[in-house]
């Protein structure tokens, strides 16, 4: 290792987060190994360390933003390999506590289609073609230290005996299932403590080729999450290369099952009928894939009164949240640039870097988490601590639920609630002009006006 400390950075995990980071940090450090114990596919296909990998995809705009800013045209290789962005309130159907909506037409709001194994294999094409990274394939077993500090990890070899990489820093990009920290716990430091909101969700997934006669109108992908009435939702979205995908979401234990006649049935006692109607009328291109990995889990490094130098967490290895609202990908890239900016910050300074990072990423992190609690907490089954909401929370909870009924007739508020959960944001929803919208909307009495589930969805207004 090198006087100055920037010499080597070992990732470990060679998934989306480890590879946002490796890029990050390959702007920092001579070299950059990233630890992946999975060999990884040659076709993009779904490969088992990643439970998401068979479900529905994309990447929300603070995403995209993010990967075209530290890959330049990530998004557009991705498109000439076959993804495609979308308008989202001109193509969805969307079944909400509000009903279907009618404020539909061009917007700024665009959805991403792309599977999983796309995205990995471009991001990981362009990360291994940056000079200084490089890419290993062992099973980290531990953490390597001295005199207080990270030092390295330790890895297995044919034998099972474990060898030392030497690293000035470690990050854990590992995924939900990261053994951080058991590793800072066998290595005599203090590891975070977790809070675990679980929701018993559960995903069944479906590859689709959809013909254009199956949709009613203009419609291209439909969607309703699941409701403590009815805790089965499902999507029907874009893929890459003409492809759709079905995905089952189910709460409180109602998991979708893995069998076609199990899958059928589920789709057709989701609330609305319109995602069966479509589904029936396509071709099934792949096998149904499930997963129950979706309990939300904080990992609280940022509370770690006296963090080892040398070794920082961050993606789904830091926080997880429920899938159901795909900020995933987004969440780790902003963990990376947080990464980056807080060793920029720094000057390089490593030692203080774990306690300045992980609480920086704590406070980035804060919108994803939230949004996925609260609306697991709708359901009665859920465990976990419910937080006691200040009178400012209810106050603004009120209000946002008044700007989802609006959203139904009203194209700019819309487009503006889409915006802000793609890109962490709320402030836009309270400015003053969406404030008198409320009020006006209160005063005047007004409600959503299509709130059958049995009837079909408003058609285009252009």
């Amino acid at each position: 290792m090198s006087s100055n400390g920037m010499d080597h950075a070992v990732v470990v995990g060679g998934s989306f987060a480890g590879l946002v980071t490796a890029r990050v940090l390959s702007d920092h450090f001579a070299q950059v190994t990233i630890l992946e114990r999975d060999q990884f596919p040659v076709e993009p296909i779904p490969r088992k360390g990643v439970p998401q990998g068979g479900h529905v995809h994309g990447i929300l705009k603070l995403g995209r933003e993010i990967l075209d800013d530290l890959l330049p045209g990530f998004v557009a290789e991705t498109t000439d390999e076959g993804a495609i962005l979308f308008d989202q309130i001109a193509w969805g159907a969307g079944w909400g506590p509000n009903g279907w909506s009618t404020a539909r037409g061009p917007s700024k709001a665009l959805g991403y289609g792309v599977r999983r194994p796309l995205l990995e294999a471009v991001a990981r094409r362009r990360v291994s073609a940056i000079p200084n990274i490089g890419l290993a394939h062992h099973k980290a077993q531990g953490l390597a230290t001295s005199a207080g500090r990270v030092t390295g990890v330790l890895i297995g070899d044919d034998t099972g005996a474990a060898t030392v990489l030497e690293a000035d820093l470690v990050v854990d990009a590992s995924g939900r299932g990261s053994a951080g920290p058991a590793w800072l716990e066998q290595a005599g430091f203090e590891a975070p403590t977790d809070t675990i909101v679980n929701a018993f969700g559960g995903y069944a997934s479906k590859l689709l080729r959809v013909p254009d006669d199956a949709w009613r109108g203009d419609f291209r992908f439909v969607a309703q999450l699941p409701t403590p009435t009815c805790t089965k939702g499902a999507i029907v979205y874009p893929q890459d290369n003409g492809l759709y995908i079905v995905s089952l979401f189910g709460q409180a234990r109602d998991y979708p099952p893995g069998d076609e006649a199990g899958f059928d049935d589920f789709l057709q006692n989701c609330e609305i009928s319109l995602m069966h109607e479509v589904v029936s009328k396509s071709e099934s291109a792949s096998e149904i894939r499930t997963s129950r990995a979706t309990a939300n889990r904080w990992r609280h490094y940022e509370r770690i009164a006296d963090p080892p130098p040398g070794f920082v967490a961050l993606g789904d290895a830091s926080m997880t949240a429920n899938p159901m609202f795909g900020q995933g990908i987004s969440t780790a890239c902003l963990g990376a640039v947080t990464l980056g900016d807080t060793i920029g910050d720094l000057e390089g300074d490593l030692r203080t870097l774990p306690k300045k990072f992980q609480g920086t990423l704590a406070e980035r992190i804060q919108f994803p988490w939230q949004l996925a609690v609260g609306f697991d907490f709708q359901f009665p089954e859920t465990v976990g601590e419910r937080p006691a909401l200040t009178p400012e929370a209810k106050e603004a909870g009120q209000y946002l639920r008044v700007l989802g009924q609006i959203a139904t007739e009203d194209r700019e508020v819309n487009e503006a609630m889409l915006l802000s959960t793609q890109m962490y944001d709320r402030s836009r929803l309270f400015e003053p002009d969406f404030q008198a919208k409320a009020k006006a909307w209160v005063a005047e009495g007004r409600a959503p006006r299509y709130t059958d589930p049995k009837s079909p969805p408003p058609t285009l207004v252009h």
